[in-house]
């Protein structure tokens, strides 16, 4: 018999982060789920992360608390239009993944974020050859 493993919830995975750090996570997972309440939120405890996928398309965004802010990336954010540069390449130099830094939940722009987000899911997913 294969031994499961327990569901982590969103809320044990952020126990371990300051509370500005489980307050901007807070207001991405409310805009996330405001702006496309058809996405599913998964967490992620390999990565530490919650991430998002949309029936059209997949996953298309995740969120990566650390110690002093967050991260919203966006699996194609390469193809999103950001005309304020808000998105910037991981330390990887990754081709298709692009990501927002947040310190705190007061830098989050909620237009520029929605804007981001109708975007990512309007991306058809690429088809398999």
């Amino acid at each position: 018999m294969r031994e499961t493993r327990p569901i982590l919830t969103a809320d044990a995975l952020l126990a371990r982060y300051p509370d500005e750090v489980r307050a901007a996570v807070g207001v991405l997972r409310d805009v996330v789920r405001e702006v496309l309440p058809e996405a599913e939120e998964r967490v992620y405890p390999g990565w530490r992360a919650i991430g998002f996928r949309h029936p059209a398309v997949g996953y298309f965004c995740g969120i990566f608390p650390q110690e002093k802010g967050v991260n919203l990336a966006f699996e194609q954010g390469a193809q999103l239009y950001d005309p304020t540069g808000l998105l910037v390449v991981p330390p990887n130099g990754g081709r298709t993944v692009r990501y927002a830094k947040y310190r705190d939940s007061n830098e989050i722009d909620l237009a520029t974020l929605t804007h981001l987000l109708l975007q990512a899911a309007a991306m058809t997913r690429p088809k398999a050859p």
